[in-house]
């Protein structure tokens, strides 16, 4: 299960609010690897897949899927980072999840 504070919450909902393509999609999180670094974090706007685990909350849905949900499964996002507004700073993930292309 995925948790966003209030302030995550509405700036997801600004990112829909401000993009009308982004309307009626769940907010996907996602990991993927990234070599000698380690995991990378990611999100992006999608439809919901078969498998993905569904988090609820009131103007949108977040969705994980199988393979990333032990890697993000607690996690807690606290807001949009300040420094570029395109990334969840999160709990207790190190590093910010970026806003990323997913991958295929």
């Amino acid at each position: 299960m995925v948790t966003l504070s209030e302030s995550a919450q509405k700036a997801v909902a600004g990112f829909i609010d401000q993009d009308g393509s982004l309307k009626g999609k769940a907010l996907r999180i996602f990991v993927q690897g990234g070599g000698c670094s380690g995991f990378q974090y990611g999100f992006t706007f999608s439809e919901k897949e078969e498998g993905d685990e569904v988090t609820n909350f009131n103007q949108f849905e977040v969705v994980v899927d199988p393979m990333s949900l032990p890697y993000v499964n607690g996690l807690f996002s606290t807001g949009v980072c300040s420094r570029c507004a395109t990334c969840l700073t999160s709990v207790p993930i190190a590093s910010p999840v970026r806003k990323t292309k997913r991958p295929r």
